[in-house]
Formats: C-alpha cells, sequence, structure tokens
C-alpha cells in the first residue's frame, strides 16, 4: 500500500508565502495579528492586492491541504479588500 503524502499549510507557511510576496509580516506574530497588515498593504495597491490573491488561488488549487484558520484568513483578506 502506497504511503500518501499531504502538503499542508499552517500559519507560519502562509505567513512565510505572503512575506515573500513583499507583504511586510512579522514572522513572530499570529495571523491574526499580521491581519491589519496584510489588509493595509493590499489597500495600498491594487498590484500587491492582485499578488496576494495569486498566492491565496494558487494555494487553493494545488494539492495542498490549508488548516481552518488559513482558509478563515484568507477569506478575511478577501471579504475586507474584496480580492477574489
Amino acid at each position: 500500500m502506497a504511503m500518501m503524502i499531504v502538503e499542508l499549510i499552517d500559519e507560519i507557511d502562509l505567513i512565510e508565502k505572503l512575506k515573500a510576496c513583499g507583504v511586510p509580516l512579522k514572522s513572530d506574530e499570529s495571523l491574526a495579528e499580521n491581519l491589519d497588515a496584510v489588509i493595509a498593504w493590499c489597500e495600498a495597491d491594487s498590484a500587491q492586492s492582485a499578488l496576494v490573491e495569486a498566492q491565496f488561488s494558487t494555494l487553493e488549487k494545488g494539492e495542498i491541504t490549508l488548516l481552518p484558520e488559513v482558509q478563515q484568513f484568507i477569506d478575511q483578506i478577501r471579504e475586507t479588500t474584496h480580492a477574489g
């Protein structure tokens, strides 16, 4: 029987992926603590918002499992910035 390996995205992974897009986040803070920084960065420039949305879409379309708190964070960003 083959063992299936699943990539799991948690808060730390998402923060690192957002930082790679250029979002100025603090690695030692939780997603909730970084929420305002992500929203402000997205609202400052539509190109920045598009980068974040592209990252979210890539995560959701892949063979990746998002922890519920990560999906909730993505949904909050989309609702607030009207992305997606």
